[in-house]
């Protein structure tokens, strides 16, 4: 018995874990949510809601997470949390341009560059196949 819930325990403390959780909208509200673990390539859920998606990704975590266990396979850790600051160089005229562009805009070089950037990854990456994420940390 305390096998079982020593497992137990593992299991939910591995759940627990602050793994980056990834978002895809479908069209439509009726088209769902589907979520993914970024650490964990083979987890993932779906739901008609964003929190119901995420109940049964935790399901789905807990499950995958005592298989591993049992089976003594590696469990992956979260990848580390960012600062989101960013030294970025750049030549002098790009920076001359992107001031004078936040300048027009009424708006700081900061919030122009992200937006810029943010523009730029438009609603897909390469990175994600065509699919439109939205990353996050869990809880």
């Amino acid at each position: 018995m305390a096998t079982v819930r020593n497992a137990t325990k593992a299991v939910e403390e591995i759940v627990r874990r602050p793994y980056s959780i990834e978002f895809e909208y479908g069209d439509t509200p009726e088209d769902g949510v589907r979520v993914y673990v970024a650490e964990w390539p083979d987890c993932f859920a779906a739901g008609n809601t964003r929190e119901q998606a995420i109940a049964e990704l935790e399901d789905a975590l807990r499950e995958l997470a005592g298989y591993r266990l049992r089976k003594g396979l590696p469990i992956p850790e979260p990848v580390g949390t960012l600062s989101g600051k960013v030294l970025l160089r750049m030549p002098k005229k790009l920076h001359q341009d992107a001031e004078r562009r936040a300048t027009a805009e009424g708006v700081s070089l900061n919030t122009w560059l992200t937006t810029a950037i943010a523009r730029e990854l438009g609603p897909a990456t390469v990175a994600t196949q065509g699919r439109r994420k939205k990353t996050g940390r869990r809880r």
